[in-house]
């Protein structure tokens, strides 16, 4: 039989911010600042179910506190059991604020060791979350695990030593941006040219593939920068087409498509994930998968596409050039038949 024990419900509380795509701490300071994100926790009604930060605005705070380089470690100064409000006074630079996280201070028992039990408090987030077991011993709510739902993540792992760990995410904020389209060759270097007749030409298509907003132009020097008439690319599913290969290299022959977050950051060539209609990843099997490269800088708006063509002898560009090759095939073709009927006149 274990024997309870009463400590004080004092709690440690570790805070960090992390991505909410991936989950990592954000750890850089905003520029100029020693610290990347504010908080403010409010005690509020225990019925209520939704709040902004205006509507908290007349309300003095339980707790403020900073994080620096995306982590900080305080003791837990709410002390009086019930729902609480979290609200980010601040973001991490290139983040959205996110909205305010209701929180209930519930009293709970965790084992403390083999014979003994005791009394602590711990966060429960309210509403549903994924992850965390919650369940009941002694009249007490218990947890083990990590909750987690689309705000935030709590992580109940060291409870048992008055200890928890919250993880507030956020998303990027939306960051429109310009492709630069680049050829290169199976090396890796870069395929220039001056004449209209030898270099690539490029088209930016919707995701119906169909010309978006006039965005084709030819690779003067191997390469392009399609900005969208000055208004860049905002989150979507685009296409890139090839509409003319370099002389002397294979056309890419089918449109790829590629996905921009909000982010910013490419998907290409990308696919919807099994069972979303709105969520994308790599496509694995796509054709032409191993002739793309991405090259992206969190200090620019410029994302590049490297394109590989393969060099190839039928130019697959079109044009004369075309014509030219498949008379002479047909040419060679005829030649053969008619040596061939000489041939066997000549044997009768």
């Amino acid at each position: 039989m274990r024997m309870l024990i009463i400590f004080p419900p004092v709690l440690s509380n570790m805070w960090e911010k992390v991505d909410a795509e991936t989950s990592t701490v954000i750890s850089n300071n905003n520029d100029g600042l020693s610290y990347n994100a504010r908080f403010k926790l409010y005690k509020v009604e225990d019925n209520i179910t939704s709040v902004s930060e205006n509507d908290l605005r007349t309300i003095s705070p339980v707790q403020e506190f900073t994080l620096n380089s995306g982590t900080v470690e305080l003791t837990q100064l709410a002390s009086k059991l019930g729902r609480y409000a979290l609200v980010e006074t601040e973001s991490p630079t290139g983040y959205k604020k996110v909205e305010p996280i209701l929180l209930d201070l519930v009293e709970t028992q965790q084992v403390h060791s083999m014979l003994q039990m005791k009394n602590t408090t711990a966060w429960k987030v309210v509403g549903n979350t994924t992850g965390s077991t919650i369940g009941e011993s002694g009249g007490y709510t218990t947890f083990t695990g990590v909750a987690i739902n689309e705000k935030i993540i709590v992580d109940y792992t060291n409870l048992s030593g008055n200890k928890i760990t919250l993880k507030v995410k956020n998303e990027r904020e939306d960051r429109p941006i310009r492709l630069k389209i680049r050829k290169v060759d199976e090396k890796g270097m870069p395929i220039a040219g001056s004449n209209y007749e030898d270099i690539s030409r490029f088209s930016i298509l919707d995701s119906d593939k169909r010309m978006y907003n006039n965005q084709v132009a030819n690779l003067v020097g191997g390469e392009f920068t399609f900005d969208n008439g000055g208004k860049k690319f905002k989150a979507g599913l685009y296409h890139l087409k090839e509409e003319r290969a370099p002389k002397g290299y294979l056309l890419i022959n089918t449109e790829i498509p590629f996905y921009i977050k909000d982010s910013g950051d490419i998907i290409i060539p990308a696919k919807l994930k099994d069972g979303s209609n709105s969520e994308y990843e790599v496509d694995e099997q796509f054709v032409y998968k191993n002739h793309l490269k991405v090259i992206q800088s969190a200090d620019t708006d410029i994302v590049e596409i490297a394109v590989e063509n393969k060099k190839g002898i039928f130019p697959y560009t079109g044009g004369i050039g075309t014509l030219l090759y498949l008379s002479t095939g047909i040419l060679l073709m005829g030649t053969a038949v008619m040596s061939m009927k000489l041939r066997r006149k000549s044997k009768n």
